[in-house]
């Protein structure tokens, strides 16, 4: 057996033995509004896959509860939906007032799900932390997704609705800046800046890498700056044919942070000589305004070509038709 055949043994012996939690201990937690594809016999593959059609992305009521599903993967179109008896964490939210809430996940028969209570107009943060060791690494992921109660209506909202909460006992955590008009209308389009803030117990932090993926598969890792901001342009990743273009079309990015520790200690009666933060943060963008006025000028466009060229062959060919005229011969002559 060669060098090459004896690795491939190795991992396949070590992939046998290792349980699955441990096989999974690097791929990222997060938390999303995306219910799970049904079991059909068209979806069950993508249903594996934790793929969703548009027809399964809808909700309990916005105006009184949102539901939210556990998925792990850093691909946010294929990531997995996790089992509810695969779970070891807890939940908390934040209501839009900052005050901390516990959060009870639902039956244990489903993929993990919570339903958040929405009692008020504003945001809510809701969180899972989980703590496992892994080789000589306790690892403390911290899953965040931030939910909000909204409406169209600007009159009578308050400042203090449409402001971004933070945890400040989370050891890591990444907070998504509002923009000034945005108010308790979240619409987040290509093309536009998004700005987060890197937190380690409520004050920013520098120098930690943070990744950004689309559900296209595009991925950008910036470091956090001195002020623990780092900021994106959502990259324009749909792309339809004119007549399949839908500007409500929803894709789902991905935002997370890690930041390791030469820290010793046990937990759960586990020695470990490090600890690693992972925090996620997920949400929703849409096609660019700009996108459909595009389309629906170059459709214009192309309707007025066709017209003018339709009315300009019309006249050129009537213009080359000749008048009948009669003509008579006198034979006499």
């Amino acid at each position: 057996m060669n060098m090459k055949q004896t690795l491939m043994a190795a991992a396949l012996t070590l992939t046998l033995l290792l349980p699955a939690p441990a096989l999974c201990a690097d791929q990222l937690l997060w938390l999303t509004d995306v219910r799970p594809a049904r079991k059909t016999p068209a979806t069950e593959q993508d249903h594996a896959a934790g793929t969703a059609s548009a027809a399964d992305e809808v909700d309990l009521p916005q105006s009184e509860s949102k539901r939210l599903w556990l998925r792990r993967g850093d691909d946010p179109l294929r990531a997995s939906y996790v089992a509810a008896d695969a779970v070891a964490g807890e939940m908390h939210l934040l209501d839009r007032r900052g005050d901390r809430l516990p959060l009870v996940p639902g039956v244990k028969t489903a993929p993990f799900h919570v339903t958040v209570i929405l009692e008020e107009l504003g945001f809510y943060n809701a969180y899972l932390v989980e703590r496992t060791v892994r080789f000589d690494t306790l690892r403390v992921d911290i899953a965040k997704f931030e939910v909000l109660k909204g409406t169209c209506c600007k009159k009578g909202i308050e400042q203090e609705q449409t402001r971004a909460f933070h945890d400040a006992e989370l050891p890591l955590e990444l907070v998504r800046e509002h923009h000034p008009d945005e108010g308790l209308m979240t619409r987040i389009t290509s093309g536009d800046e998004v700005v987060f803030t890197v937190l380690r117990h409520g004050r920013p932090v520098a120098g930690v890498p943070v990744t950004l993926t689309t559900q296209q598969g595009w991925r950008s890792i910036r470091e956090s700056g001195a002020d623990g901001r780092v900021a994106y342009t959502m990259l324009r990743d749909y792309f339809p044919s004119w007549h399949e273009f839908n500007r409500r079309h929803r894709d789902t990015f991905l935002v997370s942070a890690s930041l390791e520790e030469e820290t010793g200690g046990v937990y759960n009666d586990t020695a470990h000589r490090s600890v690693r933060y992972t925090t996620t943060l997920s949400g929703h963008y849409y096609p660019s305004s700009h996108d459909y006025r595009s389309y629906a000028w170059g459709l214009g466009l192309t309707l007025l070509v066709a017209a003018f060229g339709g009315t300009a062959i019309y006249l050129y060919r009537r213009r080359r038709v000749q008048p009948f005229k009669e003509v008579r011969f006198d034979e006499q002559a």
